[in-house]
């Protein structure tokens, strides 16, 4: 947003942008390697705080609402599209009621903007909508995602922009190297990584091992040992776990003791439901003003659940015109009622 003193409401795909986020990842987008062995990298998380923050920058109000849905038993999000679709609808109509009405809701249409982030085809109708009613809309999404529908009608339509996510990428986004699933340990794509002893000018943490494995440009996660210093990294894509020892050797240097699995497990007699933690965890959050556990970023992880919203009518049309006359009923509200929006605060 470019313009001081605007308001914006936000609405978000996050399922959306977070799966195409991945992608992105994988593809070695920005300050993120190209990872080898996969089309997506599982371990990209998108700081929604920060990636609201980051598009109302200057604004003096903007607002969200979080509707959370679960997927259908087809995997698929439909009732998320067609409820974001109803709500840029009926919030638009809303704006445009009351504008008819008041002369400070008509100066406030005049300086809001939708901001919906997204690149789904299945919003482009309701975005239309909202542009037949003159209300500004900014979408945001992947390039990678954007169809060109958005790219033809921002050639069409002063009130509509579109703006790539791709640009604030190393903003809004963080990696989360460690394992997240309650499984046991895989041998054959494990590898044990000691902490070497007389290590000078550098700290031996999971960001330090993280941050020279990404030069592997593999898909991998980073478990703690319970008894020990040692770190296990796990390389689920990975066929021929000793040409990552060999690699791994080469990065960290011959004063690092690096072996496989069996191994390890053989040399030291261990009890792997012992010595691996296996629980469902992230990396600790930090406030913004800490040095964060990721190597790329400083953020605090505000992942939205997936999902958002309800389904359109069989009219949309009619459905209009019933929401028109239920908003002129209702123009006495109190205006300082949001009716579920939060204030973001920056």
């Amino acid at each position: 947003m470019d313009i001081e003193n605007e308001e914006c409401l936000l609405f978000v795909d996050d399922s959306n942008v977070w799966i195409e986020a991945q992608k992105s990842a994988a593809s070695g987008i920005s300050h993120m390697p190209k990872l080898t062995d996969g089309d997506h990298d599982p371990r990209l998380r998108i700081n929604m705080v920060k990636l609201v923050n980051t598009l109302c920058n200057g604004q003096i109000q903007c607002h969200f609402k979080t509707k959370i849905y679960d997927r259908g038993a087809n995997g698929k999000e439909k009732e998320v599209d067609n409820s974001m679709s109803s709500d840029l609808i009926e919030e638009a109509v809303e704006l445009r009621v009351s504008a008819k009405f008041r002369a400070e809701d008509k100066q406030r249409k005049h300086r809001t903007v939708f901001i919906v982030i997204t690149g789904d085809r299945d919003m482009l109708p309701a975005v239309r909508k909202v542009l037949a009613r003159d209300i500004r809309v900014e979408l945001w999404g992947w390039n990678s995602g954007m169809v060109n529908e958005y790219l033809k009608e921002r050639n069409n339509n002063p009130l509509f922009s579109v703006k790539f996510l791709d640009t604030i990428f190393r903003e809004v986004s963080f990696a989360n190297y460690r394992s997240t699933r309650n499984t046991r340990v895989v041998p054959a794509n494990t590898i044990v990584i000691f902490e070497p002893e007389g290590l000078v000018g550098q700290t031996w943490d999971e960001t330090f091992v993280a941050k020279t494995l990404l030069q592997l440009d593999r898909l991998f996660y980073i478990t703690h040992s319970k008894t020990g210093p040692e770190i296990f990294v796990k390389s689920p894509e990975v066929s021929n776990i000793k040409a990552i020892i060999l690699k791994a050797q080469e990065l960290f240097g011959e004063k690092t003791t690096i072996m496989s699995w069996p191994v390890y497990t053989s040399s030291f007699n261990r009890d792997v439901s012992v010595i691996v933690e296996t629980s469902n965890m992230f990396l600790p959050l930090e406030n913004d003003n800490q040095s964060s556990t990721s190597p790329h970023n400083t953020m605090n992880e505000a992942q939205l659940p997936h999902g958002n919203n309800t389904k359109l009518g069989n009219s949309p049309e009619h459905e209009d015109e019933h929401m028109e006359a239920r908003e002129i009923q209702s123009l006495s509200k109190d205006p300082d009622n949001q009716e579920g929006w939060q204030p973001v605060k920056s």
